[in-house]
């Protein structure tokens, strides 16, 4: 066969190796069969890759070649767009599937992204714990762009751990029309559509970690397939996940169904929001699910309440409200979970609900730092250090808890009450301090919790955050 150019060369080897990365989803996808619905969840999944091993060693394979199948294959993609693109200079544009035109307006671009953060910390309870920490908190390389119009990719390193994780990586096809509708799909490692807090980038929500009620339910980035909607004001979000390679939960093994539905109307400096999640999960062949939540500070990786892995199937429901006018927000977040138990049968429910109040000091307006059903990067008014200013303060508090005690389970309760500050001397460069005093009972994590399974913590904590 002849290849008369690189654009018909590349376009070769895409058909041979380019669709490696749509092969990775499909193939982590594999199910029999599934039930939809607030009774129990059956699915009977075979393992991921048939590698002759026992099933335990399944995840590591994931782990090892899934990330590097998804960059090949988005590197082709690559390669192919940017040969097709300089070829079709010197003839009239061709039409991709959809729609899309490859020309140089429209073609491949490459930008390099990353965040950085690190913690000084301490904490004091009753059972003669104490905590005294300097960590690096987050550390992020990444990689982003557009491969031809309306087709980008995204891909994202964690190099806090011992090893480089995958953190998120995915392709995204969006279509916009003129009448406000949007219409996205992702294939590859993200975030399932499940609550406000849990989307949103931990730059952005108000205090250093998420809430108790965030972290308890096993949220993580997952492979799947997800798509979102949006119409004007609502918004429409749902997708088909299964097995996770998140480098900080790893709780978001087997398989699950999430939606997520939300409306936002906003009028002049005034916000409204509000919005429900559902959730649908299978554990298969994976161990069975534990819910779990460390305390306000990460200080150390001890959860102060958990329940330890009790259950093969849950469903998650969750509702969101907002609302922000002028420099203040006022956000309310809460879960519910119910249990199919692994061991012994039965059932259980947990909940959580986390409640916070925000004013900016200095005349933001806080609805400024809320947009497509999330937390975003603030629109800053204040003077930034190096322009004749000091940058914007926010000052914040709340309360969370989380219950993850029902029937034979004893998982514990924890209630944090919550102050700090976020200062922002540029734009992208936080600096937060934050203090909190945490309650913990009925937990039968006695190494942390004690003997009698109760505790009382206070922490203290500062973050310089840096992303570029």
């Amino acid at each position: 066969m002849a290849i008369s150019s690189r654009a018909s060369l590349c376009a070769y080897l895409a058909r041979q190796a380019g669709l490696e990365i749509i092969y990775t989803v499909v193939t982590q996808l594999r199910w029999t069969r599934i039930s939809v619905g607030f009774g129990p969840l059956s699915a009977g999944a075979p393992n991921i890759v048939n590698t002759g091993k026992p099933s335990g060693a399944h995840y590591y394979t994931v782990v090892s070649w899934a990330p590097a199948s998804i960059l090949a294959g988005l590197l082709v993609v690559m390669v192919v767009a940017s040969g097709i693109a300089q070829e079709s200079t010197a003839r009239a544009p061709i039409r991709n599937l959809f729609g899309a035109i490859f020309d140089p307006d429209t073609g491949p671009t490459f930008n390099i992204g990353g965040e950085i953060s690190g913690d000084i910390g301490f904490a004091h309870d009753d059972v003669s714990l104490s905590y005294d920490t300097v960590a690096l908190r987050r550390a992020k390389l990444g990689i982003e762009g557009r491969i031809v119009r309306r087709l980008s990719y995204r891909i994202i390193g964690d190099l806090s751990g011992d090893t480089i994780g995958l953190a998120e990586g995915y392709i995204a096809f969006r279509h916009e029309w003129e009448t406000g509708r949007a219409l996205q799909i992702q294939v590859g490692h993200f975030k399932p559509p499940n609550t406000l807090e849990f989307l949103s980038s931990g730059r952005f929500v108000s205090f250093m970690e998420r809430s108790a009620s965030s972290q308890a339910f096993g949220f993580a980035r997952q492979y799947g397939v997800g798509v979102d909607y949006t119409i004007g004001n609502v918004g429409l979000s749902a997708g088909v996940f299964s097995y996770s390679t998140d480098v900080e939960r790893k709780e978001g093994g087997g398989r699950n169904i999430s939606i997520r539905g939300y409306r936002t109307v906003r009028v002049d400096n005034a916000l409204r929001h509000v919005g429900v999640s559902l959730r649908f999960r299978d554990a298969g062949n994976e161990a069975p699910y534990q819910y779990s939540a460390r305390l306000p500070l990460r200080l150390a990786n001890d959860s102060f309440i958990n329940t330890g892995e009790v259950g093969d199937h849950d469903r998650f429901a969750g509702g969101e409200l907002l609302y922000a006018n002028d420099s203040y927000h006022v956000f309310v977040e809460l879960g519910v979970v119910g249990v199919e138990l692994a061991d012994p049968r039965g059932n259980a429910n947990f909940w959580g609900v986390n409640a916070e109040v925000g004013y900016w000091l200095t005349g933001e307006l806080a609805a400024d730092a809320f947009g497509g059903g999330r937390w975003q990067r603030p629109g800053f008014k204040t003077a930034m250090m190096g322009n004749n200013g000091w940058g914007a303060v926010q000052v914040v508090a709340g309360v969370d808890f989380a219950d993850l005690s029902d029937g034979s389970i004893a998982g514990g309760r924890q209630l944090s009450l919550k102050a700090g500050a976020n200062w922002w001397p540029r734009e992208n460069v936080r600096m937060s301090t934050n203090m909190a005093y945490s309650i913990v009972r009925d937990s039968n994590f006695t190494a942390v919790a004690g003997p009698d399974g109760k505790n009382n913590i206070f922490l203290l904590g500062v973050r310089a955050q840096f992303d570029f």
